[in-house]
């Protein structure tokens, strides 16, 4: 293992390790409580409708409708997005046109390392990481998996810049995602 890494930033890294498992023991135990909503009926639209309230219905019906969104229609509407600032955004992490059109075009299933490629070349959130990664199937386990702790901080941090991951993801005994080794 060679020893490249900052000593400030491995540090830093193995406390965020450690704490997401903390973290994740604190939510297995079901102590931080849920924001409370009100079931209150509420008047909408005056009169017209007295206390019926239909927009939690009609809210959950359509966030329905945007999850039927498929992986490749997902990643398609991430690429158009990003490519307005970047019309190199996918080649910066190693993924190449072909590959892109075959995972838009549902002809392959990419794996959780390639779809995290994906995550950073778009530079996600830890939010749209999840809703990509579930999208295929996958998720982003910081609690029990070093690999995807080590993602997870870098993208909680903003930091997107493969070859740099790739070598902390080295350091920690971890399989590169950006370089070829």
């Amino acid at each position: 293992m060679s020893n490249n890494l900052d000593p400030e930033l491995k540090e830093e890294l193995d406390l965020f390790i450690e704490n997401n498992v903390i973290a994740s023991r604190v939510k297995s135990l079901n102590i931080i409580k849920k924001a409370g909503v009100s079931h209150e009926p509420t008047t909408s639209f005056g009169h017209a409708f007295g206390n019926f309230d239909f927009t939690a219905d009609l809210d959950a019906r359509i966030n329905k409708v945007k999850d039927t969104q498929t992986l490749g229609e997902y990643i398609e509407e991430l690429y158009q997005k990003k490519r307005k600032d970047d019309p190199n955004v996918l080649r910066k992490a190693g993924i190449d046109r072909a590959y892109k059109y075959k995972v838009v075009n549902n002809r392959i299933h990419p794996t959780k390392s390639k779809l995290l490629c994906f995550a950073i070349a778009f530079e996600l959130d830890l939010e749209g990481t999840e809703k990509l990664l579930n999208k295929a199937g996958y998720t982003l386990a910081e609690e029990n998996n070093v690999f995807d702790s080590i993602i997870g901080y870098f993208i909680e941090k903003g930091y997107y810049f493969g070859a740099d991951i790739d070598i902390c993801l080295e350091e920690y005994g971890q399989p590169t995602i950006f370089s070829v080794a």
